[in-house]
């Protein structure tokens, strides 16, 4: 008997505010007449692959508009309220899948014998299941829903502006070697104009200035931070629950990466430094070397995968 089997996840989205083990459906169609290939396309042409689109998008729009309102909400009984509502109105949603599903093979299968009148004869046999989605609380939340700690709302709230923070650094650091590579390819075309035109010239001076204000504005987000890092480290030491420990030390892991961005941002502005010495030599008709930036710029691209790094520590912290 050729077997036709999948598995299709309801929900694809991945909220941050909580976690959730997403709805499965399972469809099994078989047929002794009809090879894998023929099975495919009935299920195609039955509308069953848009139909559970049609659920996915749905749930997937219901989840992420929860996920935004979790992020807004900093007490730990009001988030076990909300997502416990939520996880009652997606089994609601996918409640049906399972009916449905089943009622498109019928008709599916009646078009099919139609169409084709030896199917008449055939057997086709099909299994639909669909296990029941389950939201639950991140599980610092989890652990503080329990808790009468006054830190709470304290470390919710400085753990949710870590998250915020730690991607605009990504951003920060994104934009400011976006520059710094518009800047290299400024610098490469002055060097290669021999009239060291004042178009050219000035099109570095530019770049540069604009290199100059992308670093500042990642060493403020660096900086602003670090200063949230050190109030959610403030909040955390004053509660006594179990993972403590854990948040402690995922808040200690981003305080050194922070460090080791700030040393990536420095050799930044050691390149825009090297820069700028290599402008004025340009304007006063002397040897440009590009070579004595390559050290620079090696170490200054290493902001980036740091900055990946910091986002990933932010996610532990609820």
């Amino acid at each position: 008997m050729a077997k036709k089997i999948f598995d299709y996840e309801l929900v694809t989205y991945k909220p941050t505010n909580f976690q959730i083990v997403p709805s499965t459906v399972n469809v099994t169609v078989g047929c002794d007449q009809l090879d894998s290939n023929h099975l495919e396309r009935f299920l195609i042409d039955g509308g069953i692959y848009k139909e559970l689109q049609f659920y996915r998008e749905q749930s997937n729009a219901d989840v992420e508009s929860w996920d935004n309102a979790v992020g807004k909400m900093d007490k730990p009984d009001e988030i076990k309220k909300f997502t416990d509502q939520c996880e009652k109105m997606l089994k609601g949603k996918v409640a049906g899948v399972e009916k449905q599903v089943n009622g498109l093979l019928d008709a599916a299968w009646e078009k099919e014998k139609k169409a084709n009148t030896a199917c008449l004869n055939y057997k086709l046999t099909t299994a639909v299941t669909v296990s029941a989605a389950v939201l639950g609380l991140a599980k610092s939340i989890a652990a503080l829903v329990a808790s009468a700690g006054t830190a709470i709302p304290a470390y919710i709230a400085a753990a949710k502006a870590v998250k915020t923070l730690a991607t605009e650094v990504k951003k920060a650091f994104e934009s400011a070697e976006s520059a710094r590579e518009d800047l290299q390819t400024a610098l490469e075309k002055l060097a290669k104009d021999e009239e060291k035109a004042k178009s050219t010239v000035s099109a570095a001076d530019s770049a540069l200035k604009d290199y100059n204000q992308k670093l500042t504005n990642a060493r403020k987000s660096a900086d602003e931070l670090a200063g949230k890092l050190d109030e959610a480290l403030e909040a955390s030491e004053k509660d006594k629950l179990g993972d403590t420990r854990d948040r402690e030390a995922a808040i200690d892991k981003m305080i050194r990466k922070i460090s080791d961005l700030n040393g990536a941002r420095e050799q930044g502005e050691g390149y825009a430094d090297k820069a700028r010495a290599i402008i004025k030599a340009a304007k006063s008709d002397s040897k440009m070397d590009l070579k004595t930036l390559n050290s620079y710029a090696s170490k200054a691209q290493a902001a980036l995968n740091v900055a990946k790094e910091i986002v990933t520590y932010a996610s532990q912290l609820l």
